[in-house]
């Protein structure tokens, strides 16, 4: 009788175990489940909240010709995609490469960094003096505040004063998209292709004169075009304007508008 008394105990203590090891392993799993997914959700918001955008800088690097006798070129650098979206928090950049070039932001010394304060649509215009004809010069500017991402840009300086270039950007309120395309001692057609989506905005500029169906521009020497486009309503952020533009069979590159 002691002895199946004693393994009766034995028993009950096993049990005991088994359903305390059972208890902490689920309570464990689920605090864990709840870490990760706090932290996906921290992440999210943060990743959603943190807004570092350039006119000119990408985030996946953008590439452009420039004529030999470029002097200097101004990009802009924001802590807002469109009018109504910015950064809840601080954004401190910096100028981590620019291949040698001079820079210069009105105001202050060091153009080098700079803050855009949080809560409000906030812009720092930063200047490129020194290119020299021939070279290739790679800008990249990384902003951090809570959130990290690095935009960059590289410049071609053509060894002479002739092409044709284009340009594409988008108003604040991500309602227009506009394509300039113009001319740099050189004169002909050129012909262009609208990325899917995009309505020709038939009361303005070129569209108004030669109507939506229109491709082709006829650009004297130094001349140029700005057509504009309608974003449909179904824009949801990440629909991309990528526009072919050619001259006498060639694709023409971005280019920076001289200002």
């Amino acid at each position: 009788m002691k002895i199946n008394l004693h393994k009766k105990i034995q028993n009950k203590h096993l049990v005991v175990l088994i359903l305390a090891i059972i208890f902490l392993t689920v309570l464990t799993g689920g605090m864990l489940a709840k870490y990760v997914q706090t932290q996906k959700k921290s992440a999210s918001v943060s990743a959603s909240e943190f807004y570092f955008e350039s006119n000119l800088l990408k985030k996946d690097g953008q590439e452009y010709m420039l004529n030999a006798d470029t002097g200097s070129i101004s990009f802009d650098l924001r802590n807002y995609p469109d009018a109504s979206r910015y950064a809840e928090m601080d954004i401190d950049y910096e100028v981590t490469e620019c291949s040698g070039l001079t820079l210069y932001r009105l105001g202050v010394s060091d153009a080098s960094k700079g803050v855009l304060k949080k809560d409000a649509k906030s812009k720092d215009i930063i200047t490129l003096s020194g290119f020299e004809s021939g070279k290739t010069y790679k800008v990249e500017v990384k902003g951090s505040g809570g959130y990290s991402q690095t935009l960059s840009a590289t410049f071609i300086v053509r060894t002479q004063n002739t092409g044709v270039y284009k340009f594409i950007e988008t108003n604040d309120e991500k309602s227009k998209v506009y394509l300039t395309v113009w001319t740099e001692n050189i004169s002909g057609k050129v012909t262009f292709s609208v990325p899917a989506g995009l309505i020709p905005d038939p009361s303005k500029g070129f569209f108004k004169n030669f109507g939506a169906a229109a491709r082709e521009i006829d650009l004297a020497v130094n001349g140029s075009a700005r057509l504009e486009f309608i974003i449909p309503n179904t824009y949801d952020g990440e629909m991309t304007f990528d526009f072919t533009v050619q001259f006498k069979g060639e694709d023409v590159m971005n280019g920076v508008p001289r200002s």
